[in-house]
């Protein structure tokens, strides 16, 4: 969600494509890039997301103008699977990466401005642990004496030691360098460099300087005293918990990044200032797969349970391992199934179960609520105040005890009633409507509202409420309009169903979209449907060498345009020649002309049985008949579907 703009990506090995939509599901914007998608991420109130591809670039996109800037991170990361998680705040102004276990913080023009790594030495939450020191666990003579040959000094990162290693490569390499000794120097700079990083995979480099230490807990001691001496000695059981880097997999970056969230590996979830102060720790066992917060709310994700927390304490917790998919609105959050959502507050409690007697393919969170499609209908679900952003001063007092309430309260703090909820009828639409009603025809008001056809009691003309195909909204039409629309709506079906049927030639809805919109951009109008199936159809005919499948393509392509009204007799006859091919190639001399027995028209009826060459048939044509009279889906085409049958 970009404000109440939807927006779906995709990507190939090195391409990627955008689409924008509005709370309605209409299409606002759409554009490819000739990137990969690795990470995502878009801010909750701005135009602004985030992008990472595989080869380690960043990308800053508004979904208004396109691309903003990139960044290399080449020079910060080893290979695109350390960059755990890209984020951006809500207000779209900071942004964030993460390399292993360091977090990047940057500005509006992608400029780092301060770097930390995962606080690793905090004492554990649980009481009984206590900190202690490894004596000797690091060779502080040999890494200082490598870092010597390598020419470092201070605590160097990764990027730092490739860097002098490269350059002293190049300086002693005996093509460069005809010293007798630079070649023993190349092998003393080879071994310290692969010393040096091994063991800064370990971390040793990055606390180097600093005493390390792991966590132990007792678990039983007991002192045992050895017998006709003063000596005395404590056996001594119990845990211990060794340091290890701890991956970032997840963050939160908060508004103007006055504080981040970074979730660990480790199930640790630390809360840094803009400084990199850390203020606070939690500990939920489990890899934190997201970071949420909203208001006093805290909302941590694993792979089993969503954590509520407000105010720093815990109030609640929420299953969502195999419960379905996980979704955000300003009043709460909600899990969807293939044909349920279940709506919850902020505190986590349940508010309402929606059942759907369809599919559920397509979910938008808008102003009021939320859009959801099915695959036969599209539902709006209104829940109140939801169109102003979480302010913690905003109130709302409860209609039974008029105890004032946080206004995304959805349950009273006071007597636990609902405070207001107005859910739409789950099998009904909608009617759009600001306070009045009014005819389409003579705009006289109507005292009810109409649910399918009514006849206006001023002008006494029929109005009609149909779905809007643009906006897929309820709307009072003529009965003019009413053919408009319902001739836009075939249109769409028309559509659907040919890219069904070309489906297993590589055509979907999503290169239906992108074929659109590059004509869109080259011919600067807005073709039409019919425009865009033609242009897809080209390219697979051109590419294409196979004659069963051309046969396919081209009778897809002549039904098509049949249900829109247009000629199809050429293209249908294409898919008669290249069966007459593919039976040539076959080694066929004749073929038969069969019909479609009593639903052929008296014209097809005169061909039935005929029996033609090949040569011949290839020639005249018989098939398709030109004078086919059965309409198929239109009065002013017939379609014949007569075909060939090969005589041995």
């Amino acid at each position: 969600m970009l404000g109440f703009n939807t927006i779906y990506a995709g990507s190939g090995y090195d391409s990627s494509f955008y689409n924008v939509r509005n709370y309605t599901g209409t299409l606002r914007s759409e554009f490819s890039a000739d990137h990969s998608i690795y990470r995502f991420s878009f801010s909750e109130n701005s135009d602004k997301f985030i992008v990472s591809s595989s080869d380690l670039i960043l990308y800053l996109y508004s979904i208004n103008t396109g691309l903003i800037r990139s960044y290399d991170l080449n020079s910060i990361a080893i290979n695109k699977y350390h960059i755990r998680c890209v984020d951006i705040s809500p207000d779209g102004n900071y942004f964030l990466f993460t390399n292993v276990d360091k977090i990047y913080l940057m500005n509006l023009d992608l400029v780092i401005i301060d770097s930390w790594k995962v606080p690793n030495n905090d004492m554990p939450e649980e009481e009984g642990w206590e900190k202690r020191e490894i004596s000797g666990s690091v060779n502080r003579s040999e890494i200082i004496k490598n870092m010597a040959i390598l020419n470092l000094d201070g605590n160097p990162d990764y990027s730092k030691i490739k860097k002098n290693f490269k350059s002293l490569v190049l300086k002693y390499h005996p093509d460069q360098n005809h010293d007798p000794q630079s070649e023993e120097k190349i092998k003393e700079i080879i071994t310290a460099y692969e010393y040096l990083t091994k063991e800064n995979a370990k971390g040793t480099l990055a606390e180097f300087g600093v005493d390390k230490y792991y966590y132990y807990k007792v678990m039983s001691q007991t002192k045992y005293e050895v017998p006709n001496t003063d000596l005395a000695f404590t056996l001594e059981i119990g845990i211990g918990s060794g340091i290890k880097e701890d991956w970032i997999y997840s963050t939160y970056l908060g508004l103007n990044g006055e504080e981040l969230y970074l979730g660990c590996y480790s199930g640790k979830i630390y809360c840094l200032s803009i400084d990199g102060i850390v203020k606070r720790i939690y500990n939920c066992h489990d890899v934190v797969k997201s970071i949420k917060k909203r208001g006093f709310y805290l909302f941590i994700e694993t792979n089993y349970y969503l954590f509520i927390l407000k105010n720093d304490e815990y109030v609640n917790y929420i299953k969502i391992w195999k419960q379905g998919d996980l979704f955000w609105y300003n009043g709460g959050f909600l899990l969807k199934t293939s044909n349920e959502l279940r709506l919850f507050s902020n505190n986590g409690d349940l508010i309402s179960i929606l059942t759907f007697k369809n599919r559920i393919y397509d979910l938008y969170i808008t102003n009021k609520g939320l859009n959801v499609s099915t695959t036969n209908r599209t539902y709006e679900i209104f829940i109140d105040k939801m169109d102003e952003p979480i302010v913690d001063e905003v109130t709302i007092p409860c209609t039974y005890c008029g105890t004032k309430n946080l206004y995304y309260s959805i349950f009273c703090q006071e007597c636990g009633k609902p405070i207001k909820l107005d859910l739409a009828p789950k099998n009904e639409d909608k009617l759009k409507r600001k306070s009045d009603i009014f005819c389409p025809y003579c705009k006289g008001n109507l005292e009810t509202e109409p649910k399918r056809k009514k006849k206006c009691p001023h002008c006494k003309n029929f109005i009609y409420v149909r779905t809007s195909p643009s906006t897929r909204q309820k709307v009072l039409v003529t009965e003019d309009e009413l053919k408009e629309i319902e001739n836009e709506w075939r249109g769409i079906s028309n559509r659907n169903s040919c890219l069904r049927n070309l489906e297993g030639y590589g055509i979907s809805e999503r290169s239906f979209k992108l074929r659109k919109n590059e004509i869109s951009q080259q011919s600067n109008s807005e073709p039409d449907d019919v425009e865009v199936i033609l242009s897809i159809y080209n390219d697979l005919i051109q590419n294409n060498n196979d004659l069963q499948t051309l046969k396919m393509i081209n009778y897809q392509i002549a039904l098509y345009l049949n249900s829109e009204g247009r000629n199809y007799l050429k293209i249908r006859q294409e898919s008669s020649k290249a069966e007459l091919l593919y039976y040539q190639s076959l080694g066929v001399e004749k073929v038969e002309i069969m019909t479609v027995g009593d639903q052929a028209c008296e014209n097809c009826k005169k061909l039935k049985n005929k029996i033609f060459r090949v040569s011949d048939a290839l020639e005249i044509m018989p098939v398709p008949c030109k004078d086919c009279s059965f309409q198929l889906y239109n009065e002013n085409y017939g379609f014949c579907r007569c075909y060939y049958s090969p005589r041995y």
